[in-house]
């Protein structure tokens, strides 16, 4: 049990990886579309896929507690239904989130990260 423990863990620890990673992606796109359209975030996060010069897809987010997905919910408030949280409102790459309340490897809920 252990060993199964551990193996758990482990693979829940590649999927926050991933996950963070692919939130830093989408970060850093949205970051570098706010540069290129005078500071104004994309309205949505497909905004950032047309023509392909920011990202080619929005990356799925890889989470214990739901299902891969590169779902994009708008606005503020998380529905924990998994996928992405995007609130262009914020005007800030950090309006981008995890939509899940669950808590990750760090003891922190994902849409606080």
């Amino acid at each position: 049990l252990h060993e199964m423990g551990y193996s758990l863990q482990a693979n829940q620890k590649t999927l926050e990886g991933t996950t963070r990673g692919n939130m830093g992606a989408l970060r850093s796109a949205i970051s570098v579309y706010q540069s290129d359209h005078e500071g104004r975030a994309p309205a949505t996060l497909a905004d950032l896929t047309e023509g392909g010069k920011y990202l080619s897809e929005i990356r799925k987010t890889k989470l214990a507690d739901h299902p891969d997905s590169a779902a994009v919910k708008l606005g503020p408030r998380p529905d924990d239904a998994g996928g992405w949280l995007y609130d262009p409102a914020s005007q800030s790459p950090e309006g981008l989130r995890v939509n899940c309340t669950h808590q990750n490897l760090k003891g922190r809920r994902w849409d606080d990260e």
